[in-house]
C-alpha cells in the first residue's frame, strides 16, 4: 500500500511537468498529435517510475501498470491542455424572397465554405 501511494504521489507531482514539457513543442501541431505526444511521454514515464518502485521481482509488473497509469493521466492531462481540433466559423446566412408560380415565400440561405449561397 505504501508503495501504492508513492506511485500515486509521484504521477501527481510530475504531471504539472509533462504539461510544461508537451505544450510548448507540440504548440503548432493538431490537438490529436498533442494529445498523443502527451500519452507517449506520460506512458513512458509512468513505466519508469512503476519500474524504479516496484521491488524484488516485480520490476515488470510494476512498469506495465505504471505505464498504463501514466499513458492515462498524461493523455488527460494533455486534453485539457491542447487546443481543439474543432474549426468554427461564422455562417453568413440571410432571408430571400423567392417567386413561384406568382406566389412569394421566403427561403432561408447560408453562405457556405466555398462562398456558394445555398438554402438550408
Amino acid at each position: 500500500m505504501r508503495k501504492f501511494i508513492i506511485l500515486a504521489s509521484v504521477v501527481a507531482m510530475t504531471a504539472p511537468a509533462l504539461t510544461v514539457v508537451v505544450t510548448p513543442a507540440s504548440a503548432s501541431a493538431s490537438a490529436r498529435g498533442c494529445r498523443n505526444t502527451g500519452t507517449a511521454v506520460g506512458g513512458v514515464t509512468g513505466a519508469v517510475v512503476g519500474s524504479n518502485l516496484a521491488s524484488g521481482g516485480g520490476r515488470t509488473g510494476g512498469a506495465i501498470i505504471g505505464g498504463l497509469v501514466g499513458a492515462v493521466a498524461g493523455h488527460e492531462i494533455a486534453k485539457q491542455n491542447c487546443g481543439s481540433d474543432r474549426r468554427y466559423y461564422q455562417a453568413a446566412c440571410r432571408n430571400e424572397t423567392r417567386y413561384r408560380d406568382h406566389r412569394r415565400y421566403e427561403v432561408r440561405v447560408c453562405q457556405g465554405r466555398d462562398g456558394v449561397w445555398r438554402p438550408v
